[in-house]
């Protein structure tokens, strides 16, 4: 679908954090280490490629995990970092935007968004309009206020359904997807919108329903190689690792789909 209108908002907010100054790391990782930002719902695969590639390469990397909202503007605000995975193609076009910040992009990943329910609960879900009965008194989702992408697309998926509006009192929202995700592992909201992947990942949440891909925009991940990075040989061999084989198998095993060719390893 076209004229989802995210870019001028994802604008918009960036300048606003930008402004107030949310958490901008402006120091480089020490020694030879490189510092990899990725959006949180890769926190579990990306921890694992990590230690897989520093143990064939003995390249030490350093991670940071937040939402995609919070990392882009962070390296827009001057934040030091060699590489970012992104869970959102208006942010990275904002910094692809931005002259000499980002040497090299590629839509490295794909996702779904899943309804989950509390371990054990017992229920499954035909449709999202069961979200409206009274047994689901409160409905968790990353923050699309603040322009997080699983938010956003959470958002455009219940708009789309007509059911936003009747749901939006009811919504309590994470900083992030994985936080989203916590209020349904702990029992303190009965349900959940979140990544397919985030769904997988968890052993305290039941994957309950798909929400068709058709609701919302396509789910793309880009790896952007910054411009610090471009300097490095070191940070060009993780990016072109991270298109591998390897990591490819590994960004499946976790539930992602890959959007790209894979390059030899």
């Amino acid at each position: 679908m076209a004229g989802w209108g995210w870019s001028r908002r994802i604008a918009g907010t960036a300048l606003l954090l930008g402004l107030l100054g949310w958490g901008c790391r402006t120091q480089a990782p020490g020694g030879n280490s490189l510092l990899l930002c990725a959006a949180a719902s890769t926190t579990g695969v990306v921890e694992e490629i990590r230690d897989r590639y520093t143990g064939q390469t003995g390249q030490a990397v350093e991670l940071n995990f937040a939402s995609t909202a919070t990392l882009a503007t962070q390296i827009r605000g001057g934040a030091e970092a060699d590489l970012f995975l992104a869970a959102n193609e208006g942010w990275a076009r904002i910094l692809t935007d931005i002259p000499g910040l980002v040497a090299d992009r590629i839509d490295l990943l794909g996702n779904g968004l899943v309804v989950v329910l509390p371990k054990g609960n017992g229920r499954s879900l035909r449709s999202p309009r069961e979200l409206l009965e009274a047994s689901f008194a409160s409905v968790a989702m990353a923050n699309p206020d603040s322009m997080v992408p699983a938010g956003l697309y959470a958002r455009e998926a219940l708009v789309g359904l007509g059911l936003w509006e009747s749901l939006r009192s009811r919504m309590v929202y994470g900083d992030n997807v994985r936080t989203a995700l916590a209020y349904v592992e702990t029992g303190s909201v009965p349900a959940g919108i979140v990544y397919r992947t985030d769904a997988m990942a968890s052993t305290q949440v039941d994957l309950a329903l798909e929400i068709a891909p058709r609701l919302h925009p396509e789910i793309r991940y880009p790896l952007l190689l910054l411009s610090r990075g471009a300097h490095s040989a070191a940070a060009r061999d993780l990016f072109e690792y991270l298109q591998g084989a390897e990591a490819a198998t590994l960004f499946r095993n976790h539930g992602f789909a890959r959007l790209y060719e894979t390059r030899p390893d």
